[in-house]
């Protein structure tokens, strides 16, 4: 009687963890799984809003740098000789020092950087 009276106070407990096998799969790792990738990609949309607010800030702070730098149209000529050519550009108010010719790939970058003083 009183071994009756035991099994019966565990039953509700092992109702709740007593392994049950069905037909049909189990939703819930399905809905965890799913939940997990929300979250994963709610992560990930804060982060690019952060990096995208990052970039903005840094866009504006190196903006009066890059207004301050002109940008003039170039005066240049090409001569082609059979295979060769030549290039010929205005570099008026730069020192040899102060250019630097590169090939890029199939171009050429030409590119020089002059200080003036202000006085």
């Amino acid at each position: 009687m009183l071994c009756s009276r035991g099994l019966q106070s565990l039953s509700p407990f092992m109702d709740l963890y007593w392994p049950v096998r069905g037909l049909w799969p189990e939703v819930r790792p399905l809905l965890y799984q799913q939940d997990l990738l929300q979250r994963n990609l709610q992560e990930l949309r804060s982060s690019l809003e952060l990096m995208d607010k990052l970039q903005h800030h840094i866009l504006e702070e190196t903006e009066p740098f890059q207004t301050g730098v002109a940008v003039q149209p170039l005066s240049y000529q090409l001569e082609k000789e059979g295979e060769r050519f030549g290039l010929t550009l205005d570099t008026q108010g730069f020192s040899p020092e102060e250019l630097s010719v590169r090939q890029v790939g199939r171009k050429l970058r030409v590119s020089g950087k002059t200080e003036k003083k202000q006085e």
